[in-house]
């Protein structure tokens, strides 16, 4: 779900534009998470979000959707933590859940289950380089609250970032709960996967943490999606089929009984 609002002709007024501010509330306190903005230089108020500009010849519209988030995934408080969506920091950690993809991409037919590629070199590759990712995830979240790296690869990839402040007094304890899952969740995949054993382990702890950790697989329309990534175009797009057949309910009703409200059409 998504709205548009014209600020481009503000560009056709005689003079620039001193100052515009924007608010746009939900129905409901709506998360960080839920919301995409463009502009994205935008500040998020705990419900809604706001923009606000000074001496301006607008040339760009404004865009607000918000996205549902299935009953499973839940809501912290810390999600409604006011802050300003900067463009230039790309830390995503702290708000949204990073998922292990142990899918594979072709172009006869699409994506399919890692352990279905039949070149167990590219598999133990694979790994190799989630687990990779992996630590750089972890170590990113660490190096977010401060902490001082011992190792000279790690403390050199974070000074040149121009974030980074070693904090002395750093604990795991200034994670919030979507770090810790993280982290957790990683430390899980590490446990399970087993890369020096059989292929037939390799494989075999493959599908076990993809299964307790990512969901079982769901088959729709000829393609295998994993049950998290599919719950949400799921819920988006029963909610677009129940609106549709709503609207459709309504123009039905109202033409054969034109002084008759619908109301599961108001719901």
């Amino acid at each position: 779900m998504g709205a548009d609002y014209i600020l481009i002709t503000g560009a056709l007024w005689k003079d620039r534009i001193d100052k515009i501010d924007v608010y746009v509330d939900f129905p409901e306190p709506a998360a960080f998470l839920q919301i995409t903005a463009f502009p994205l230089n935008c500040y998020y108020n705990g419900q809604g979000i706001e923009w606000h500009f000074e001496n301006i010849e607008p040339d760009f519209n404004l865009f607000v959707g918000l996205i549902d988030i299935p009953a499973f995934y839940g809501k912290e408080d810390e999600y409604f933590k006011p802050r300003w969506n900067d463009p230039s920091d790309t830390y995503r950690w702290d708000d949204y859940f990073y998922y292990i993809d142990l899918f594979y991409s072709t172009d006869e037919v699409g994506r399919i289950p890692l352990v279905h590629n039949k070149d167990i070199d590219y598999i133990r590759k694979t790994i190799d380089w989630i687990r990779d990712t992996n630590q750089f995830i972890i170590n990113e979240i660490y190096a977010r609250h401060g902490y001082d790296f011992k190792t000279s690869k790690w403390e050199k990839i974070f000074e040149e970032a121009g974030w980074y402040k070693c904090d002395p007094e750093f604990t795991p304890g200034k994670f919030n709960s979507m770090e810790h899952a993280i982290i957790a969740y990683i430390n899980h995949f590490n446990k399970t996967i087993i890369t020096d054993g059989s292929d037939e382990d390799l494989i075999d702890s493959i599908n076990r943490f993809h299964e307790k950790y990512n969901g079982k697989d769901i088959l729709r329309d000829g393609m295998i999606y994993p049950y998290y990534n599919y719950t949400y175009t799921l819920v988006s797009y029963e909610k677009e089929r129940i609106n549709s057949i709503n609207e459709s309910n309504r123009s039905f009703i109202i033409s054969i009984y034109p002084d008759r409200e619908c109301s599961q059409c108001n719901s």
